[in-house]
């Protein structure tokens, strides 16, 4: 086989993280500020950056989970905070964030049988989530409402 490519990004900052798209040629790069980068693996191009606002602050993702039908991908901040991103449109926006712990989550998964996610936070404690969906295409989920407890 050939030898492994390295990576070379155009950031400076320290990875925490990295995820492979399950279908897509798409890498996530997380960053220790909480920058996010989409890389296409065959050219390394950034196809895109998940962004927020400035009055939020991440520290890296700790955790990644994709949606079954791949248009959702859910992030486990290492400050305690779960956000969901919409990945399947041009310009991926940002449908959900809820604070979950004061410990980083260290796991996030979605199980498709019971239409729900859970995450794992550094201090052992797990929690279950439901999702929102709104079924109006021209009214984007409200982040804030995004994610609620499931029993």
């Amino acid at each position: 086989g050939r030898a492994p490519t390295k990576i070379k990004t155009d950031l400076k900052k320290p990875i925490v993280n990295l995820a492979c798209h399950p279908r897509l040629p798409v890498l996530y790069v997380a960053y220790a500020d909480g920058l996010i980068r989409a890389y296409n693996i065959h050219t390394y191009a950034v196809h895109y950056t998940l962004q927020l606002e400035n009055s939020i602050k991440l520290s890296g993702a700790a955790a990644f989970a994709f949606h079954p039908t791949l248009e959702w991908i859910f992030v486990g901040d290492r400050r305690g905070t779960l956000l969901a991103w919409d990945v399947s449109i041009e310009k991926p926006s940002m449908i959900g964030i809820i604070q979950v712990s004061a410990q980083p989550i260290t796991s996030v998964a979605w199980l498709t049988t019971s239409r729900i996610l859970v995450t794992l936070s550094k201090d052992g404690n797990m929690k279950v989530w439901k999702t929102r969906v709104i079924v109006n295409p021209h009214r984007p989920p409200m982040p804030a409402n995004f994610f609620e407890p499931a029993g």
